[in-house]
């Protein structure tokens, strides 16, 4: 009966609607059905991009099937408020059916908040951690424990009712689930093609169409569902859209699919709209049987996207500064940071401190990382130490990652971090700061907040050039010469606050021992700070933050990497890490530097492409050395 009254309910709002402007149809009411019509311009758009990679590939047209629903623009919490009018949709063979593999696992899910629509309002964490496997990880033995909790026989009720139809006999079939996975019997084929497990790029969509309208059982069942596909603990796997759409600023939610030459793939995808006014959701599905399906819908993915966002920026904010902490540590302790937990999951940390290490004392730093949700820690590891006597030596990698030298870096990805601060003798902390990145490009699946800055796109940009004395690290012996670009960096920027150390003697005060380089970057800021300038590591995602330092009479240090033709009118043909001085913007937004490779100011004191510049600073993670001079901000 509850149902029914929800029915009539949504019948009298369209009737009404068609009476009253103010009440036009919203996203609640849209219906994806057999007969919903194409959107021309994103029709025309989806067809070019199939032909073009349809020829590339070899696929044939029945060997494919690919549909798109444009939601609109999101610009507040109130889903609803979307206008129908503004939904698209388009489609290549919608109704044709496809062996499902792991696909129709979202069906199952639907079966089990179906079956126990309590669970929604007080999920067992332990029945949630397994959801979240058969979902995102796609585990067939999770699978088959709760379909056959649920039963063949219900699934399939569930799946023809006329509150879901997401298996319609009568216009190709759709999700269907007939046999526990990893198990031959007992086995029902679906009523169309016999198939054990089934889908069709229409009913995929129609399934991600009613979880975002909260339609799937309940609204509280739908937004449980929905942190199901998150799991944010969980990883991706690397394939179809998620490798598609790599590096660009999206979220998702996704259930793929793989068996033999079938490859499948469902995904809510969100994305800033350009012009900062909230951000584009959109429902994609393929289905393909080739071996190079994956390719497919791989290719797929970012033809639409730019389709549906044609001035998106694509690339994401992938750094977040969460602290620069006075600690005011005390003699021979141990301090722990707070535990922090970034907007976006990470797989990089960057930190840097000051600290005063008198005789006899000294100052080491870890770094940990962990998983909320399993509760997991990595085991503390060493990321730098100062002083004469640092504190005991530490670990510098676990089976998870490891220490690079001086910046932590994985290949997997975390969602909280904690440092902590061992000081011997007199030795006293200040400061850390630390930067979590995200530099694998995947994306993920966490709703994030908004972390960047209008001003970076937007707004006037700052003109200006600062008078950072030159210095050429070519001055210094021969053989310390070529390895001192850092040093050489620093020594500038601290001439330029008023404290004129000689480049070789602030060399050997950053030099790293352990590792025999000059290029230590934490250790850098701390040498900086020995000599009486404060300052810290952070990375940037953009030259426009940039550019705020500059404003404020404060020069820059940043690390670029180039290949060969990267960077023109270098003093090198490339570079495998490098450091030089940013001074100033140019009114066209090129970029000044002070570059210690160049023998004299003549040929050093340059302006670089703004691109160009902006790509070799990322291609070696954005990282910059900030310095605060004495009495400035």
């Amino acid at each position: 009966m509850p149902r029914l009254i929800v029915s009539l309910v949504l019948l009298t709002a369209v009737s009404c609607a068609a009476q009253d402007p103010r009440n036009a149809p919203t996203l609640w009411d849209y219906r994806l059905e057999h007969g919903s019509a194409a959107d021309s311009a994103l029709q025309g758009s989806l067809e070019e991009a199939d032909r073009e990679i349809c020829a590339e590939l070899g696929i044939d047209e029945e060997q494919r099937a690919f549909a798109v629903l444009d939601l609109g623009v999101v610009r507040n919490a109130d889903l609803f408020n979307r206008p129908a009018s503004v939904i698209r949709y388009a489609a290549l063979r919608p109704d044709a059916q496809f062996y499902g593999a792991s696909v129709p696992k979202i069906g199952i899910l639907l079966g089990y908040f179906e079956t126990f629509p309590s669970a929604a309002a007080g999920l067992d964490a332990g029945i949630r951690h397994e959801l979240e496997q058969m979902i995102k990880r796609s585990s067939n033995d999770l699978a088959a424990k709760y379909s056959k909790l649920i039963g063949l026989d219900r699934l399939q009720q569930i799946y023809q009712s006329s509150l879901y139809a997401l298996y319609d006999r009568d216009h190709g079939g759709g999700i269907w689930s007939g046999k526990h996975y990893g198990y031959d019997k007992p086995r029902t084929g679906d009523p169309i093609e016999d198939l054990s497990h089934a889908v069709t790029v229409r009913q995929c969509l129609r399934y991600f169409l009613m979880l975002e309208q909260g339609a799937l059982v309940s609204p509280r069942a739908s937004e449980t569902m929905q942190s199901i596909f998150a799991a944010p603990s969980l990883e991706f796997h690397q394939d179809n859209f998620v490798l598609g759409l790599r590096g660009r600023d999206v979220t998702m939610l996704r259930k793929n699919g793989l068996w033999e030459e079938w490859h499948l793939d469902v995904a809510r995808v969100e994305a800033p709209n350009p012009g900062g006014h909230g951000k584009r959701v959109f429902l994609i599905a393929g289905a393909v049987q080739n071996s190079r399906g994956g390719e497919y819908l791989a290719k797929m993915a970012p033809r639409i996207h730019d389709a549906l966002l044609p001035d998106h920026v694509a690339k994401p904010d992938i750094h977040q500064y969460l602290c620069l902490d006075d600690l005011g540590a005390p003699n021979s302790s141990t301090v722990e940071s707070e535990v922090m937990r970034p907007n976006h999951p990470f797989n990089r940390v960057l930190l840097s401190w000051n600290a005063r290490t008198p005789r006899n004392g000294g100052v080491a730093i870890d770094v940990r990382v962990g998983r909320a949700a399993s509760n997991e820690w990595s085991p503390y590891l060493e990321v730098g130490y100062w002083g004469e006597d640092p504190p005991s030596r530490g670990p510098k990698e676990f089976e998870g990652g490891k220490v690079q030298v001086d910046v932590f870096v994985a290949e997997e990805r975390y969602d909280r971090v904690q440092y902590r601060v061992r000081t011997n003798g007199r030795a006293r902390v200040k400061n850390v700061a630390l930067t979590a990145s995200d530099t694998t490009g995947r994306p993920h699946s966490i709703d994030t907040e908004a972390v960047t800055r209008a001003f970076r796109n937007f707004g006037p940009r700052v003109v200006r050039q600062l008078s950072v004395p030159f210095r050429s690290q070519t001055h210094e012996d021969s053989e310390l010469a070529p390895r001192i670009c850092s040093p050489t960096s620093v020594a500038m920027v601290l001439e330029f606050h008023g404290v004129d150390v000689p480049t070789a003697k602030l060399a050997h005060q950053i030099f790293d021992e352990d590792h025999d380089l000059f290029g230590n970057w934490p250790r850098a800021v701390q040498a900086a700070y020995s000599n009486g300038v404060e300052g810290y590591l952070r990375a940037f995602s953009s030259l426009r933050d940039l550019e705020l330092f500059i404003e404020k009479d404060r020069p820059i240090v940043i690390s670029i990497k180039a290949a060969e033709g990267e960077l023109t009118g270098a003093p090198y043909a490339d570079t495998d890490g490098h450091l030089l001085v940013v001074t100033g913007f140019a009114a066209n937004g090129d970029v000044y530097v002070n570059d210690p490779a160049a023998k004299n100011a003549r040929e050093g004191q340059v302006v670089y492409d703004r691109q160009e510049l902006e790509h070799v600073w990322q291609q070696a993670g954005g990282v910059t050395y900030i310095f605060r001079g004495p009495g400035t901000n």
